[in-house]
């Protein structure tokens, strides 16, 4: 697979939820252990985006651990309380409903913006904070309903505006593609808002959008709907889906001798992608990611060795090394939950 990492690393992620020295429970909430800071994690472990959940939780326990090691935060040990949302609405909402009865004092997670967007309403009314390692749509942080600012939720991640005009501007300048093509998962917000924004930067640079096909996340069979792009001769493919779906549209895509360049965004990130597609269909594909195993920062080098050295495996996404600096660190001495309010996309 070739990849182009241009401009797609942040400057600094949200490295903060410090919630520290929590006083009191609110109603219907288990009581809390004084010597214990309760985190939870609501992320995508089994169901379609299953992949997205097992770096990312390794991650979080290596920071909790490091942490726990330096006496934790003002001396309290932090405890994970880790839920699978079935990479869903409805399990991300039951999940939630469990780690707020548990008396968590901050949450991790979904990864998906869907999943986050559904979650929002309920971390507001417990003002309990939510930061997301990769969920991008912009309603992810801004109540699309009101235009304000959801007080409760983060994101340590960039945005699809920033992120579909990047693949635009590679797709124009650097693919040289003047007429494209977008394949959409139809059920998914992250996937409509992104193709949006590709459109826009696409067009803005010159180029035309000359077709946009629509699928549903859990689809298998795309040659009908593929067969149909080919024929509008699109100089680029681009599919801003899930890596499950992204891989059989690749694979089928091939199978039906179609040799065009495909561009997608983050939700491709995961090592089963290559497995699904297979390694030679992916040659003259491309995605925005946040996070490259090959970049020579020393910080992030240094996480890969310890959790290559734990986990037997190098991390393949960007939620991993996110989510380890997603966690909880030392910001003074407070009796309530600090909001963060900074890094607001």
């Amino acid at each position: 697979m070739q990849t182009k990492w241009r401009a797609l690393i942040i400057s600094a992620l949200v490295g903060t939820i410090a919630l520290v020295g929590m006083t009191g429970c609110q109603p219907n909430r288990s009581p809390k252990n004084d010597h214990l800071v309760t985190i939870g994690s609501n992320l995508e472990m089994t169901g379609s985006n299953a992949s997205f959940g097992t770096s990312t939780v390794n991650a979080m326990q290596m920071a909790i651990d490091e942490v726990n090691s330096a006496d934790g935060i003002l001396g309290k040990q932090i405890q994970l309380i880790a839920l699978d949302n079935r990479s869903d609405v409805a399990g991300s909402s039951d999940a939630m409903f469990k780690l707020l009865d548990a008396g968590v004092v901050g949450i991790i997670g979904p990864d998906t913006s869907s999943n986050v967007i559904a979650v929002a309403p309920m971390v507001a009314e417990n003002k309990i904070p939510l930061i997301s390692p990769k969920a991008t749509h912009p309603a992810v942080t801004i109540d699309p309903a009101t235009g304000k600012v959801r007080e409760y939720v983060f994101r340590a991640t960039f945005i699809d505006s920033y992120q579909g005009h990047i693949a635009a501007e590679f797709a124009y300048g650097d693919l040289g593609a003047r007429k494209a093509a977008i394949l959409v998962d139809n059920a998914s917000e992250y996937a409509i808002g992104l193709a949006d924004f590709f459109t826009k930067s696409f067009t803005a640079a010159g180029g035309t959008v000359i077709a946009k096909e629509a699928y549903l996340q859990k689809d298998v069979d795309f040659k009908v709907t593929l067969t149909k792009l080919k024929a509008q001769h699109p100089d680029v493919l681009f599919v801003p889906g899930y890596y499950q779906e992204v891989g059989m549209i690749v694979r089928q895509a091939r199978e039906i001798g179609w040799n065009v360049p495909i561009v997608g965004g983050d939700g491709w990130d995961s090592d089963k992608l290559v497995e699904i597609a297979g390694a030679k269909n992916l040659n003259n594909t491309y995605y925005t990611n946040h996070y490259s195993p090959n970049d020579t920062d020393p910080v992030l080098q240094q996480f890969i060795t310890r959790y290559e050295l734990l986990q037997h495996r190098i991390p393949t996404r960007c939620s991993g090394t996110m989510r380890h600096d997603s966690c909880l660190k030392p910001s003074g001495r407070r009796s309530r939950p600090i909001r963060i309010r900074f890094n607001r996309n």
